[in-house]
């Protein structure tokens, strides 16, 4: 693993590619996901940290893949759980919560926190420009995290 308390390692042939903007393996096609060096995240920050932090995902930025210098000004996600009594009792659950995302910021889509994220690693990778193909959430969501992080942007 690199310096980084996180890389990108292969899901199948588990190939370490650091911290690079590369979704799949070059060498086996494979898609990569995220690995965190978790002794890195313990030796840096403590539950009692966290709990002491804003209510929404950045709260959590040792555990997301952000880079170093990443802009997290928009309080994204966190979206309030309702519970929904009936729901529940007649799919036999004794407690079942659902997400509000109506309720979220900046865009009211659940889509709002990966796409945060997603343009904080652009961002890092000088990208000037992102789309996405999207009539709905995605959209919202890529629309107004672009125009804020001053991207264009194609939907």
């Amino acid at each position: 693993m690199s310096s980084e308390r996180y890389s990108l390692q292969c899901r199948e042939c588990h190939k370490d590619w650091g911290n690079i903007s590369q979704s799949i393996c070059l060498d086996c096609l494979a898609p990569l996901e995220v690995k965190y060096d978790l002794g890195a995240v313990r030796a840096s920050v403590s539950k009692d940290d966290i709990a002491k932090r804003a209510m929404n995902i950045w709260r959590y930025a040792e555990l997301l893949p952000l880079p170093k210098n990443c802009n997290r000004s928009v309080p994204v996600g966190m979206t309030p759980l309702v519970e929904v009594e009936r729901l529940g009792s007649q799919i036999g659950s004794p407690k079942l919560d659902i997400k509000n995302d109506g309720l979220g910021f900046p865009s009211l889509s659940l889509k709002d926190g990966v796409v945060a994220m997603a343009l904080a690693q652009a961002s890092e990778c000088c990208v000037e420009v992102v789309s996405c193909s999207s009539t709905g959430h995605l959209a919202n969501a890529v629309a107004g995290e672009a125009a804020r992080a001053g991207f264009k942007v194609w939907i």
